[in-house]
């Protein structure tokens, strides 16, 4: 269960955050652990994925204006 847990953390941060809150408000520590172990992982993906974001939106304009370049390179110089 555990495992599931780790994996929906990654996969949907907001439910990594929902689950690390709830079974931290459990009084075991064992709960207390998983808990805390989820959380992390849930700020760690949103993290992850705001960069991931970030990056695509920088990368995007610059892979256009390469694939602009070359598709203009090869009707220039075409090769048959």
């Amino acid at each position: 269960m555990k495992l599931i847990l780790y994996i929906l953390s990654l996969w949907i941060p907001l439910a990594g955050v929902i689950i690390g809150v709830i079974f931290m408000s459990r009084p075991d520590p064992e709960s207390k652990r998983l808990g805390q172990t989820c959380l992390i992982l849930g700020i760690i993906s949103f993290v992850l994925s705001c960069c991931l974001v970030v990056v695509g939106i920088i990368a995007w304009p610059t892979l256009l204006i390469l694939m602009e370049e070359y598709a203009l390179g090869w009707l220039a110089n075409p090769v048959f």
